[in-house]
């Protein structure tokens, strides 16, 4: 008997040590999961405060050194902490009840101040001894980067093509102007003071149809097809490019000439830099210095999602969208006045002009939102970033010619 107890103790006692090694398991897979999650994941006690935090809400919230203990909805926005304290009361009040609650787009505070879209799930902790709430934010920021490229791009496409039809139509216009100036002209003496008044409208025309031909490029529907060596094509160009700053801006050119070519007719390089040009030497009024430097590069798979700056001042939170490859990075930079946040965001945007008001009235907005459709056709990326008085500064990544 005394032995068939002991064996009965005995097999307690290893089936109470088989339950403590799973649960040790188990709690060692849940705290992997927790510690190597992207997301914040935060518990917060019956008071409405943080008990636990993982890395990435620590590295995320931690402001002084110090984030449990605080109250949850201090990770909030003030117009959305009411909602957040609503949810996690009535987790708490009832949690074998409440079912998970999210508030799907509100504005998290970061540790250093600034804001980030997020998204937040509220889920009851069920069957604990002392009530709780998790409590998971998950940053929304790469997510509206790119769906806010992807709109800025449908908008740029959408607009190309009705500056093509327009373009198209207006062309007709000022083909019977011409027609009709050189009647006018045949019909009058060489010296008679009316020619001086038909060739004003014969330049205007000229300009006009060189209007219309960059307004066609940027409507074309299609990527441009062709390749351009970027060192011999700046070669090509470099006096052009002088010219067109001007005497009080420095042109500096750092291009290696064994770069490989890249994917796009030289046509597109140059309207790509001669719209660049006209934006620093406009932002430039005193004189200053306009660089071109361009550099081979290679993303590799497992750097694909590599982070790269976004329009914005400092870039946005968010990941680059090009696919692993060989690409040429041309970095465009001037000294001039900078742009501030709002027109940093909208810097690519199609008639949003980034002259200051000074120099508003020479602006069309179209200059760097055709940049950006040439570069993105091709199948590159472009960001700027920029801040007041600290000039601009302009990076493409292009793909290499097959």
């Amino acid at each position: 008997e005394i032995a068939g107890e002991v064996a009965q103790q005995l097999a307690i006692a290893l089936r109470q040590a088989r339950y403590r090694d799973d649960l040790a398991e188990r709690e060692a897979r849940i705290r992997a999961v927790l510690e190597g999650s992207p997301d914040a994941v935060l518990t917060v006690a019956s008071d409405g405060t943080i008990a636990y935090a993982n890395p990435a809400a620590t590295r995320a919230f931690t402001i002084d050194g110090r984030l449990v203990g605080r109250p949850v909805h201090d990770l909030l926005a003030t117009d959305a902490r009411a909602t957040l304290e609503l949810r996690v009361a009535g987790a708490l009040a009832d949690p074998e009840a409440a079912g998970v609650a999210r508030l799907p787009a509100v504005d998290a505070i970061a540790a250093d101040g600034t804001t980030f879209p997020a998204a937040v799930e509220i889920a009851p902790i069920r069957g604990a001894a002392d009530a709780g709430v998790v409590v998971t934010v998950h940053d929304l920021s790469e997510r509206v980067a790119l769906e806010t490229r992807l709109a800025q791009s449908q908008r740029v496409e959408t607009l190309g093509r009705f500056a093509g039809i327009l373009a198209h139509d207006v062309r007709s216009y000022i083909t019977a102007i011409d027609w009709a100036t050189a009647s006018l002209s045949a019909g009058l003496a060489q010296d008679d003071p009316r020619q001086a008044d038909i060739r004003l409208i014969a330049t205007a025309v000229a300009e006009a149809r060189e209007f219309l031909w960059s307004v066609l490029e940027f409507a074309r529907p299609g990527a441009q097809g062709g390749s351009a060596d970027l060192g011999g094509h700046l070669s090509r160009m470099g006096g052009i490019l002088t010219r067109l700053l001007g005497p009080e801006v420095r042109l500096e050119v750092d291009v290696p000439h064994d770069l490989p070519a890249v994917r796009l007719a030289p046509s597109a390089v140059t309207q790509i830099l001669v719209n660049l040009a006209t934006n620093a030497r406009d932002a430039m009024p005193d004189g200053g210095s306009f660089s071109i430097v361009a550099r081979a590069r290679e993303i590799a798979p497992a750097s694909a999602d590599t982070a790269a700056p976004t329009a914005g001042s400092g870039g946005m939170r968010g990941g680059s969208a090009l696919p692993p490859g060989h690409y040429v990075r041309l970095e465009v930079a001037d000294t001039g006045i900078g742009m501030d946040r709002e027109a940093v965001a909208g810097a690519f945007e199609a008639f949003y002009t980034t002259k200051s008001d000074a120099i508003a009235e020479v602006g069309t907005g179209l200059g760097l939102a055709s940049v950006h459709l040439l570069v993105v056709r091709a199948g590159g990326e472009i960001s700027v970033e920029s801040e007041p008085d600290r000039g601009t500064r302009f990076v493409m990544d292009l793909p290499v010619a097959d």
